[in-house]
């Protein structure tokens, strides 16, 4: 029997603490647990813990294939983790864990817990729950019966079945805490295509209704992020009794500024989602809450002093006195996510003090390519089928290896939207073809003639007899196909 008894529950993975004789509410929780490299070492080597490909977990697009135990052994609770979640729990119960790509190490998550289908991964969502920081995680392996244990230590001394029931439990009875696994300062960036916008969809979702979004672009300013003075409509009635319209001034928020009320009132997390956040000039708008953005377990590292205007609209919001709101930071329960995308005409650089206060991520040119790959179109006078997903890798890598385009320029799996490639019955073949074929033409082509391939069409455009004008192009694809990009185009579909 091996065990491995040196974790100790940070402040960081619990959300309660016991101070005193109180159990109050952490900081900063991180949501997951950090398992010993040790323990990670003696499972992998003795392939207690095997990756499962076969297994779709929360984290997969991030941390690749989820370790779960092998099938010789059998995963159980122990006594002191039955004791605080619950009996019911006993029977039947799942582990699942993967590497962190964000600090590579051995992790079990809340979310990916909690988002699993099969109930018997929920023990974990309410061990961490109830869990207090302190408290010694025991992780035992007993290779002679084949057995994987995980227990729960209580040196957080007057642990309880519930340590959510106390004083706290009144602020937060109106609503469930939720766990966020994710960054704070969070900016997805990658090809056009690629499908950042649709993975930050997908993860805010975590947050329910509790999250704002705004589109950023060129002319966007401070005033509109944060807040300012705008006319406002009124009407009051006069001395007759008549109704009088009139104009006055009032201080406006910005989304921003309404995302940190929100998140003041309450301490569930809230989430701002800027889109296309390059498309403005950054530190402009952001002006000084670009300072805010350094965070210390959550919450801002330094403040800012607010404007006389932000002390009077605070004081109206969150109640107090001008005084209590002279000075502000990011609550650590405020987030704030954007997409990217560095290769679009017309976008702003961002300075290396803003990038790296933000943590990037980025998504593959190919990463999310698996609901295409047997997608068949028709083409040209022929109606010669080929697979969507070839042509687009094919287009790819003629761009980056003969036109030497940077890998941002090129096409992701969805640079044409699911509605154009949706598929028949069996889903192989376009419920629309001519869709497609117009989609080609005023999206795919567009973009190459003007923008990707805008220096390079003698080459892209190999086997146009004239590419002088994007409608000879076009027509010649309405002939040809995709064959406009030489009678060899598809064999650069296998020449990663």
């Amino acid at each position: 029997m091996v065990v491995f008894d040196q974790k100790f529950i940070s402040e960081s993975e619990a959300d309660y603490s016991l101070v005193g004789d109180k159990i109050i509410k952490s900081g900063g929780a991180q949501s997951s647990y950090n398992l010993p490299n040790e323990f990670f070492n003696y499972v992998t080597e003795k392939k207690i813990l095997i990756k499962d490909p076969t297994i779709e977990h929360f984290r997969k697009n991030r941390d690749g294939d989820a370790y779960v135990p092998n099938s010789d052994y059998k995963f159980q609770l122990g006594p002191g983790v039955l004791w605080l979640i619950g009996d019911e729990y006993g029977e039947g119960s799942k582990f699942i864990a993967s590497v962190s790509s964000t600090n590579g190490k051995f992790q079990i998550y809340r979310a990916v817990y909690n988002n699993m289908a099969d109930n018997g991964y929920k023990w974990f969502v309410k061990l961490y729950d109830k869990n207090l920081s302190g408290n010694q995680l025991i992780l035992d392996i007993n290779e002679s019966e084949k057995v994987f244990t995980l227990d729960i230590k209580f040196n957080a001394i007057k642990q309880t079945i519930d340590p959510i029931e106390t004083e706290s439990q009144e602020e937060e009875s109106e609503s469930e805490i939720i766990n966020i696994d994710f960054s704070r300062n969070r900016i997805v960036f990658g090809a056009p295509g690629t499908g950042k916008s649709y993975r930050l969809e997908e993860d805010r979702k975590i947050f329910g209704n509790n999250f704002e979004r705004v589109t950023f672009h060129p002319n966007y300013s401070y005033s509109q992020f944060v807040g300012t003075y705008k006319p406002v409509p009124t009407s009051h009635e006069d001395g007759d009794g008549k109704e009088v319209h009139d104009i006055t001034y009032k201080y406006v928020p910005g989304p921003f500024m309404r995302a940190y009320v929100q998140a003041k009132r309450s301490s569930n997390p809230y989430l701002l989602l800027i889109e296309e956040i390059n498309r403005a000039n950054v530190t402009a708008v952001f002006g000084e809450v670009f300072q805010l953005l350094d965070r210390e377990n959550g919450e801002s590292e330094y403040e800012i002093e607010t404007s006389e205007d932000m002390r009077k609209h605070l004081v109206k919001e969150l109640g107090g006195k001008e005084s209590d709101h002279e000075r502000m930071k990011i609550p650590s329960n405020m987030y704030i996510w954007a997409s990217m995308n560095s290769a679009d005409q017309g976008v702003f650089p961002m300075d290396t003090a803003f990038k790296r206060r933000w943590d990037f991520e980025y998504i593959g040119i190919n990463e999310n390519e698996s609901e295409i790959k047997n997608i068949i179109v028709n083409l040209g006078q022929s109606e010669q089928e080929v697979n969507w997903n070839q042509l687009r890798k094919a287009i790819n890598n003629k761009l980056s290896k003969d036109c030497k385009v940077n890998e941002d320029k090129l096409l992701g799996p969805y640079f044409l939207s699911k509605g154009i490639i949706d598929t028949s019955d069996d889903e192989k073949h376009l419920k629309n073809n001519k869709a497609f074929l117009d989609a080609f033409k005023s999206k795919v082509i567009m973009y190459l003639y003007e923008d990707a391939g805008k220096q390079y069409k003698q080459k892209l455009f190999a086997g146009c007899s004239d590419y002088s004008k994007y409608s000879l192009v076009c027509d010649e694809f309405d002939k040809k196909g995709e064959k406009i990009f030489g009678d060899d185009i598809l064999s650069y579909a296998d020449n990663e």
